[in-house]
């Protein structure tokens, strides 16, 4: 059967392995931690990493992804990129250890846009997944970073007052998150993304053989059509191999629309 965390996670923690000293004193928001080499070793990961909202990567190279699993593998990712290099270089370093693992609650900080687009096609990563820093030096990134969490946990308070109206909950609510924190917006609007992220992955297994039987025998070079109601941000876009779906989506939120043409250009 499959595990869904408790919703008590609400702590960023921020991987710092070699530039410990320098992200400790970046002045970080709120409550966080921040974690050097020798705390992820296997037999402290879990510990240290019970109560992670969000595990911000800032030094990859030292990092053991293959120690994420579990329920480990629902903590979203922020990764970091080294500065500096080519996408063959990344690719071969952390393609299999770290890209592949990335779904639609992970984020990658990246300045150079040609890179990004390189590796968004070759792994299908969404626009929203990306995360643009103005300095990509790991203290000033840790800062920039902790900032924009500690601004999406702001719009976590529950909307408005009264009897709950959907239609007005999800085309005004809808709309802000969609602009200001798209992952927000996902499964359950008032639980942490580590919760979601694992929503999202129980849902996706049992729907993965559903949407195998749905296209059936059909030939591969005829399109695949898909229409979405309540499709959102666009999650489930990303479950089809868009070279050969038509995927459609409607939504009562204008913003959310406008953020799943964003992250899938590809879809109507």
């Amino acid at each position: 059967m499959e595990s869904i965390p408790t919703d008590k996670t609400d702590l960023p923690v921020f991987y710092a392995g070699r530039y410990l000293d320098r992200v400790a004193e970046a002045g970080l928001l709120g409550d966080h931690a921040v974690l050097s080499d020798w705390d992820v070793l296997p037999s402290q990961l879990s510990r240290v990493m019970g109560r992670a909202s969000t595990l911000v990567v800032l030094d990859m190279f030292s990092f053991p992804f293959e120690s994420l699993t579990g329920d480990l593998r629902d903590v979203p990712l922020i990764l970091l990129l080294p500065a500096q290099l080519d996408v063959k270089f990344l690719t071969t370093v952390f393609g299999r250890a770290a890209f592949e693992r990335l779904g639609f609650f992970d984020r990658v900080v990246v300045g150079n846009t040609a890179l990004w687009e390189e590796l968004r096609h070759r792994y299908g990563w969404t626009e929203g997944q990306r995360v643009e820093v103005e300095d990509d030096r790991p203290e000033r990134a840790a800062a920039e970073i902790s900032a924009a969490l500690e601004a999406e946990s702001a719009l976590l308070a529950p909307f408005g007052e009264g009897e709950y109206e959907a239609d007005r909950y999800w085309t005004e609510r809808g709309d802000a998150l969609a602009g200001d924190a798209p992952h927000r917006a996902i499964c359950s609007v008032h639980h942490g993304l580590r919760f979601n992220k694992a929503i999202h992955r129980v849902q996706a297994a049992a729907l993965r053989p559903q949407f195998v039987a749905a296209r059936g025998t059909q030939a591969e070079e005829v399109p695949f059509d898909v229409l979405e109601v309540g499709v959102g941000v666009g999650r489930w876009a990303a479950s089809f191999d868009l070279a050969k779906t038509r995927f459609s989506g409607v939504d009562i939120s204008e913003g959310m629309v406008e953020a799943a043409r964003a992250n899938f250009p590809e879809c109507r």
